[in-house]
This record gives structure tokens, C-alpha cells and sequence, in this order.
């Protein structure tokens, strides 16, 4: 879970209803700077999750347009 100090303002702001964060790989260990043979496979799981997210955003019928 992330600090919502953001996803708070993009909803406030832009009147969304749906707002998230991402959080990457890492327990602690490693901070930001991730070592070399963890870049891919994090940025596979964050493609992968994205693209579930979206398919679930069609499915509920967003984005919604007037």
C-alpha cells in the first residue's frame, strides 16, 4: 500500500474515480536501486499488471466518455 497523498490529488483534482500507484519491486533491501537481474523481470510483472488492469477497466466500461 502506498501513500495516498497522490492518488488523493489526481481524484480531488481531475474528479476521477478511479486512481492508483505503483509500488516496484524492492523489500527494503535494495531501496531504488534495483540490481541488473531484477529490471526485467519487474518491468514484466508491472506490463503484465497493466495490461489486466486495463482489460478490467473495458470490461467496467471505462473509460467513460461523454
Amino acid at each position: 500500500v502506498a501513500s495516498g497523498s497522490s492518488m488523493d490529488w489526481v481524484k480531488a483534482t481531475f474528479k476521477t474515480p478511479i486512481s492508483f500507484t505503483y509500488e516496484l519491486r524492492d523489500k527494503g533491501r535494495h531501496g531504488f536501486l534495483l540490481p541488473a537481474e531484477q529490471i526485467i523481470p519487474t518491468g514484466e510483472e508491472t506490463l503484465d499488471s497493466l495490461i489486466a488492469m486495463f482489460k478490467s477497466a473495458k470490461a467496467h466500461g471505462y473509460p467513460k466518455t461523454e
